[in-house]
């Protein structure tokens, strides 16, 4: 019981640290607040119930024929108190993915200035996604029980079909998710090893992140204009003058983010004709702007201090093994002992590189074993040749293999699915991501759990359900099996998906198609890993902004100017109009 509550625990300080990148502490309600961490924690509970609910069902099946005698593992728990959690998350996962976060997402992001328009907003544009959701469901089901015919005759039936829908479809997430988790968690492990080809990723996509920067704030000036001339387009519209003093009042008209960049041009005449409607959106915009803003602004920042760090280590590299850390801007003061200094070099310039490529070692290993289990499914029904049950079939080993594997079954799927970026709406910048962002991730990984431990599950046993362990996971989850498509069947075309998304990723096909379909839009991406040779003018470009941001800060260092002003808008001409590229700032 005791290890029950510390994991309970652990997991609750892992993800209090995770918010604590993310969020925005300025900008945070609360309630989002406890809602998201609730959303959060759910899911990484997964990586410590699942194995105690697996090695306790183990023990107990063991204890049955009470032939043998069998060793309790030090994961054991009660099966009242695993039924009882298992019955909690599974309830609370589905209200907060499908109630609770939806609703409060289309609160946080209505432009209404008051609490009940706000929720009507909310609870309009969530009526039209769920009579859209039903609609495609209804069909799904009904093709199914004409097909199925007498078999699908139940309620009972039906509900359970309904959960295999949607733990099938979780499951084709999982493992699209999965899939690239266990490509880019590998690879991203060795790219850290190497400081110069991080620094040359770095260059290369300077160019992007200071124009997104520019960008952001011409649209903030922009709206500043329309914010302007509010007052007198609605000076024949005296009921909305309240509405106007408002706007102004709650995006701060006075402050730094809009005084500066724009200025009201008195001889313009506006359209006077504006409506409540028009106000509400404006204030939508001017949020989202001043967000996108302080998004853009901190990830030029981070990009800088980065790319910074990566040149001290590059040129400490040219230095003899017995040498002591030197830099222009960050590190030991040289007044520091020198076998700090020493250590210091020793730590960045010979032991990180090497930690790196351990852990990506580690990383392949792992993620050849699961790529292997998982294609083994569709050979074998009850996984005899997956090396996840045959590790766990050794002796005394087994709780440390349930716990291993599951975590990084979880590291490679939650960790890609957190790098989503949908458009630019959703994304998680860190200290920078607004609420509606934070209820999304929170949402949606929710809806990954049980697919999740599913799959876990399948790893184990198979597919065939003759063989499974009645874990208590299992019966909250009811079964698959009832319709062949979605059961039995599905088993072999998962592990088809995950391969494809493996290969796509491995050779960054994704990247390629990602990448034409923006060419075909008018749009650009990021620049592709290992594609510096093709885009040497834009890594020429990123590498003299970066050491224009360093000359910068090296000046304002001695200066003793605050070390935040050197990014700051204050020292670029952030609100030109006749600027068309960041290769323009240079000349």
């Amino acid at each position: 019981m005791l290890l029950f509550i510390c994991s309970w625990a652990l997991a609750g300080l892992f993800v209090w640290r995770l918010l604590g990148r993310y969020r925005n502490p300025r900008n945070t309600n609360r309630v989002v607040y406890f809602v998201v961490f609730l959303g959060l924690l759910l899911p990484f509970s997964l990586t410590f119930l699942l194995p105690m609910d697996v090695a306790s069902t183990r023990y107990e099946q063991c204890m049955l024929p009470q032939i043998v005698p069998c060793q309790k593992p030090w994961l054991y728990v009660a099966p009242s108190i695993r039924g009882f959690s298992w019955l909690i998350v599974y309830w609370t996962t589905f209200g907060l993915s499908w109630l609770v976060a939806p609703f409060l997402q289309g609160y946080v992001m209505a432009g209404e200035f008051d609490m009940f328009g706000k929720a009507l907003y909310s609870l309009r544009i969530n009526l039209i996604f769920y009579a859209l959701t039903l609609a495609v469901l209804a069909l799904v089901v009904f093709c199914l029980v004409v097909g199925m015919g007498s078999q699908m005759g139940t309620g009972q039936a039906i509900v359970a079909m309904l959960m295999a829908i949607s733990n099938a479809g979780g499951l084709l997430a999982v493992m699209a998710f999965l899939g690239g988790g266990l490509v880019q968690v590998p690879r991203r492990l060795w790219q850290r090893s190497d400081a110069k080809k991080e620094l040359l990723r770095l260059e290369a996509r300077a160019v992007q992140v200071k124009e997104e920067s520019l960008d952001s704030e011409a649209n903030l000036a922009q709206l500043r204009q329309e914010l302007q001339l509010l007052p007198i387009r609605a000076r024949h519209r005296p009921e909305l003058k309240s509405y106007v003093d408002r706007i102004l009042l709650e995006q701060d008209y006075a402050d730094e983010d809009l005084g500066s960049g724009a200025h009201f041009n008195s001889q313009r005449d506006p359209q006077p004709a504006i409506s409540l409607s028009y106000i509400v959106s404006l204030n939508y915009r001017i949020q989202e702007a001043r967000s996108d803003r302080a998004r853009t602004a901190w990830q030029w920042q981070r990009l800088c201090q980065r790319a910074f760090h990566l040149q001290d280590i590059c040129a400490n590299e040219q230095l003899s093994f017995d040498s002591c850390w030197s830099s222009s801007l960050q590190g030991l003061p040289d007044e520091s002992p020198r076998w700090k200094r020493q250590l210091a070099w020793n730590w960045h310039v010979r032991l990180v590189p090497i930690l790196f490529k351990g852990l990506a070692l580690i990383a392949v290993l792992l993620s050849l074993s699961v790529l292997w289990s998982e294609l083994t499914l569709a050979l074998s029904s009850n996984a005899r040749l997956s090396l996840i049950r045959i590790l766990l079939e050794a002796e005394h080993s087994s709780s440390f293999i349930l716990l291993l594997f599951l975590f990084y079954l979880a590291i490679c799927t939650y960790s890609s699915f957190l790098q989503l970026k949908v458009f630019s709406f959703f994304r998680l910048v860190p200290r920078h991501t607004d609420e509606k962002s934070l209820l999304f991730f929170a949402a949606y990984i929710n809806r990954l759990v049980f697919p999740l431990g599913y799959n876990y599950l399948t790893l184990i046993e198979g597919s065939s359900s003759t063989q499974k362990l009645q874990t208590q996971f299992s019966l909250v989850m009811g079964t698959m099996d009832l319709v062949p498509l979605l059961g039995r069947y599905f088993n072999l075309y998962a592990p088809l998906t995950l391969a494809l998304f493996v290969g796509l990723i491995a050779w960054r096909l994704d990247h390629r198609i990602l990448d034409l379909c923006n060419r075909c839009f008018g749009r650009r991406t990021e620049l592709l890993d290992g594609d510096e040779e093709e885009s040497e003018t834009e890594v020429s470009a990123g590498r003299d902004l970066i050491n224009l941001a360093r000359r910068i800060a090296e000046r304002s260092q001695e200066s003793h100017i605050p070390s935040d002003r050197f990014y700051s808008k204050s020292w670029l001409p952030w609100q030109s109009k006749n600027i068309n590229s960041t290769h323009q700032l240079l000349t």
